[in-house]
């Protein structure tokens, strides 16, 4: 079987119940099961652990694989928000059915405002003016979205005042940002922190977590022993929501 040597690790792939694994040798004491955003599954296990006994591993949690692999595949979904009738949305971890309700009589600058009622994403919307159906689509989408950045911006500066005085540090600037390959990031040196947009679709313990860890790197920039301590300080529960917002079991 082909191998990747680095300095640091070696990798692997093998094949479980139909199940493309990928495995990463690491200096870890246990084996480690992650579905990463993508839908891939990798483990990181001890150089002595072997691949049978990866493989045996995985196999004991194979629904939970799939469980995983159809949740990240849902989330990835929300990517591409629609304001078309009946489409489906994540808002802080619930499942909304969009439902237009036209003769809204708003403003001329903004004729659609949104609302939620139960399961449902009420798109409130009056006469639109463009014959072109594409066009109205495009920004019933595009208001779509600036009212779930507003959604976000609300919850994160409620959540941020009682974050701050428990890690013992303050924000100057909450900045939100479409990423994609981090939740969020601080500038250590002008405490300015930059939240990923899809948070949004989360439950929304993931956005204190993130907020908390992020905060925390004001107090240590690097992920060492001393910021893991300030998180179990901070966020005692934060390996569980990482896991809620990352699809992974250790």
């Amino acid at each position: 079987m082909p191998t990747r040597r680095t300095a640091a690790r070696t990798s692997a792939t093998i094949t479980v119940d139909g199940i493309e694994v990928l495995i990463a040798r690491k200096r870890v004491r246990n084996v480690n099961l992650r579905v990463r955003r993508d839908g891939t599954v990798c483990v990181s296990a001890p150089s002595h652990v072997s691949e049978a006994d990866i493989a045996r591993f995985v196999a004991s949690r194979i629904a939970w694989i799939q469980t995983a692999q159809a949740r990240v595949a849902q989330q990835r979904q929300t990517v591409i928000v629609s304001c078309d009738e009946g489409a489906e949305l994540l808002l802080w971890g619930k499942s909304l059915t969009c439902h237009v309700a036209e003769g809204y009589d708003g403003p001329s600058r903004r004729s659609i405002e949104f609302s939620t009622a139960g399961e449902l994403l009420v798109v409130h919307t009056g006469p639109h003016g463009e014959a072109d159906a594409e066009a109205v689509r495009a920004r019933r989408t595009r208001q779509l979205e600036a009212w779930l950045k507003e959604q976000l911006r609300a919850e994160a500066e409620a959540l941020l005042p009682h974050l701050e005085t428990t890690v013992g540090v303050r924000c100057q600037e909450l900045r939100l940002r479409a990423m994609t390959s981090r939740w969020g990031s601080c500038n250590v040196r002008t405490a300015v922190i930059t939240l990923n947009t899809q948070l949004v679709h989360y439950d929304r313990r993931c956005l204190a977590y993130v907020l908390t860890h992020e905060l925390c790197h004001l107090h240590e920039p690097s992920h060492n022993a001393r910021f893991h301590a300030l998180m179990d300080r901070f966020y005692p529960d934060w390996r569980t929501v990482r896991a809620l917002l990352n699809g992974r079991t250790e």
